[in-house]
């Protein structure tokens, strides 16, 4: 380690962990100010960064982040889109890809392989539990798929990015 130290190209960071606002005081500014400044010199340096509850927050909270799914929708029936007031494409998709986004399919496709129920992560109705609202949709994709989209608004999924492939017929 000692080694190291005495490179001419070693650079070190310190990190100072504070449980508080991040303020250190004039008199801890001027001692790491006044070490960096006599560590430094011919290509070495020392530089440091303080972190705070709400760095620690930040990073716990990008660490609980669901990974991204990908999920493929075959709208076969018309279908549009729009730009604004934000980029949207409305369609319809079947039933049974729903479903297939949910459970997966055999063929081994990727972006067919299952989320089951990280599809609902962000989704307001999943925290309220089984409500009558949320029964009474479950009761309507089991006994009338069909007739789905005309007794209930649909289903929005949100995307960071859409790919569209238009397919010859």
């Amino acid at each position: 380690m000692h080694g190291v130290l005495r490179l001419p190209t070693c650079k070190v960071n310190l990190v100072v962990a504070l449980m508080g606002d991040g303020r250190l005081s004039v008199e801890t500014r001027n001692i790491l100010d006044e070490a960096a400044n006599e560590f430094g010199g011919r290509g070495r340096s020392v530089e440091y960064r303080v972190l705070d509850q709400r760095d620690f927050h930040r990073a716990i909270q990008e660490d609980l982040e669901p990974q991204p799914i990908t999920l493929k929708a075959t709208m076969d029936r018309e279908w549009y889109s729009r730009e604004t007031p934000c980029k949207a494409v409305i369609g319809e998709v079947s039933a049974d890809q729903v479903a297939r986004w949910y459970g997966g399919r055999s063929d081994g496709e990727d972006h067919d392989k299952g989320h089951g129920e990280r599809l609902y992560d962000r989704n307001v109705r999943k925290s309220l539990g089984l409500t009558g609202v949320n029964q009474t949709m479950v009761e309507s994709m089991l006994g009338d798929p069909e007739g789905f989209l005309y007794r209930h608004n649909g289903i929005t999924v949100q995307c960071d990015r859409v790919e569209q492939e238009y397919h010859a017929k």
